[in-house]
């Protein structure tokens, strides 16, 4: 039950950051990196898929995660708009990693 309350307030916490952008569909978009949108509902995956069981939607965790998750979405942006994953050598790594990798989905 106590998990249950406070995934309810992390939830609504993060709803309330995504009203503070101005966005009030069924998916709120809780930031922008130039012209990518991200919703409340992938960060919300990110953060229990990474945290797993200790994943308490306490406010200074969500902060901290939402900075971290916001640099690196600017450096996945900043990648893809120097190319990098269309570099054959680093594609190559990837799939090498992903393959020996049953983690990665």
């Amino acid at each position: 039950m106590k998990h249950l309350r406070i995934a309810f307030f992390g939830l609504l916490f993060l709803s309330q950051l995504a009203l503070l952008h101005g966005q009030t569909s069924d998916d709120p978009i809780l930031f922008s990196v130039e012209n990518d949108q991200i919703p409340v509902s992938e960060f919300v995956y990110i953060y229990t898929k990474t945290n797993g069981l200790k994943a308490d939607f306490a406010r200074p965790t969500l902060a901290e995660y939402l900075d971290l998750y916001k640099k690196f979405k600017m450096k996945v942006r900043r990648a893809r708009e120097m190319q990098l994953d269309t570099i054959p050598s680093l594609k190559m790594n990837w799939l090498a990693t992903a393959s020996n990798s049953p983690a990665i989905t």
